[in-house]
């Protein structure tokens, strides 16, 4: 599905991107840095969702119409759109907090997002915060 002259965004890379961003967080957190532990999060949790949507449509690479960073479409087209407005708390801060400020879930969401997605797709993430 390649057109030519930008990088594949594969499924498999979505997946580690995720992970290292994910475990970059937690470091962040652990070490107090707060803005930039929130910043790495979304970017985890937007990439929980390309992955899922691969994963929804079947596909080895990112469509280029999800080449975006709105975090309630990708959640819509993930698939998981019902399972998350199901599960505590998770979609109450994501709508809070996306409604407060445009698109980026802050604080514990993001790490309440990612381990609802990991769960979904199968364990991915060892300790948690919040």
């Amino acid at each position: 599905m390649n057109t030519g002259s930008k990088a594949e965004i594969t499924r498999h890379l979505l997946e580690r991107l995720a992970d290292e961003r994910l475990l970059d967080f937690e470091t962040l957190v652990v070490g107090g840095r707060y803005a930039a532990a929130i910043y790495l999060g979304i970017y985890g949790v937007e990439c929980l969702l390309k992955a899922q949507i691969c994963k929804s449509l079947d596909l080895d690479e990112l469509p280029a119409v999800y080449e975006k960073h709105h975090l309630l479409t990708l959640l819509l087209h993930s698939g998981l759109w019902k399972r998350i407005q199901q599960a505590p708390g998770v979609y109450h801060n994501l709508s809070r907090n996306s409604t407060a400020f445009g698109i980026l879930p802050i604080g514990s969401a993001i790490f309440d997002i990612s381990i609802q997605l990991a769960t979904m797709n199968g364990p991915r993430l060892t300790s948690g915060y919040g």
